[in-house]
């Protein structure tokens, strides 16, 4: 249990290590239609978060009762593994850029149809958090948790993984006026460190997949 509770909660964390998604929150969040692109972004964001590891942990468990799957995970954990290292060498080779993502300059005038565009990407095509959720799944499959267990633990990882998304929301609505000039300071400090905090998260979360995979592989 220990493990599963390690395993979830690490790709929890990584998938709330989002510099370039939190700015993109934030820009929303102060867009034309503040309130209802907010609350679209948070809700997309809420939905793959918690399906995709409910499917990872429920459907392919059933697929896979009656066919042989050993070995699956450590494989499954050595790719993603590579892939968050290979992400480490390119943000290390930015590490000093602070150029933004084009999509910034039209998120002020977002309606409701293209955030929830926006926030799908930060999901599905966004290949840490992509991979960190398939990982969250498969290490509740793995453990061969009860359905009960699943859904609880699936819920309880949406809210690890969204804690900083609805910190942002929560602090624009009740801050005052305070809040958006702190949370301008907020989107450019994480601007300027985007490429070095991604380093660092991706690099940690890339030792961390392959050294839980190693020892089952060599074994």
């Amino acid at each position: 249990m220990n493990d599963v509770v390690v395993g979830l909660l690490s790709s929890a964390i990584g998938f709330a290590i989002s510099p370039i998604s939190l700015i993109e929150l934030i820009l929303v969040v102060f867009s034309r239609r503040a309130r209802v692109n907010g609350a679209v972004f948070l809700f997309t964001l809420a939905v793959p978060l918690f399906a995709i590891p409910l499917l990872g942990a429920t459907v392919v468990k059933s697929v896979a009762s009656g066919s042989q799957t050993q070995g699956m995970n450590p494989w499954l954990q050595v790719t993603f593994g590579v892939l968050l290292l290979m992400m480490a060498v390119v943000n290390l080779r930015n590490y000093r850029s602070t150029d933004a993502p084009k999509v910034f300059e039209t998120i002020q005038g977002m309606g409701p149809g293209a955030v929830f565009a926006l926030a799908l990407s930060v999901t599905l095509f966004n290949p840490k958090n992509l991979a960190l959720l398939i990982s969250a799944g498969n290490t509740m499959r793995e453990a061969s948790m009860s359905t009960g267990a699943i859904i609880l633990a699936c819920a309880l990882f949406t809210v690890v993984a969204m804690a900083p998304f609805l910190a942002v929301v929560g602090y624009q609505l009740l801050g005052g006026e305070a809040a958006e000039k702190r949370l301008i300071v907020m989107k450019e400090a994480l601007l300027r460190n985007n490429h070095k905090i991604m380093f660092w998260v991706t690099g940690v979360l890339g030792i961390v997949f392959v050294a839980r995979a190693l020892p089952v592989l060599l074994g």
